[in-house]
């Protein structure tokens, strides 16, 4: 189960903060609610850090989202691949 919060920061931008454990049940809602924004054009920035698990395809997502969305607070336990280290 994860929780989303958004938090609108100014015309353009929201920022959203995620609770819980992101897997193959969770990843559709965050899916659904980052391509709302995206598409009204929002910029976005995914503050993981209440993620408390997360799953290897959730993993693989968030690589091939983050050339377009800000990742912040990305917990220690989670690596994405390529490589980068933890923000």
């Amino acid at each position: 189960m994860i929780h989303v919060t958004e938090h609108h920061q100014g015309t353009g931008h929201v920022e959203l903060a995620v609770d819980g454990s992101l897997d193959e049940t969770t990843l559709p809602v965050l899916k659904g609610v980052l391509g709302d924004h995206m598409q009204a054009g929002r910029t976005v920035s995914l503050n993981l850090k209440g993620v408390v698990h997360i799953t290897r395809e959730v993993r693989v997502f968030l690589h091939e989202i983050r050339d377009h969305v800000l990742i912040v607070h990305l917990p220690l336990f989670i690596q994405l691949p390529g490589g980068d280290p933890p923000a």
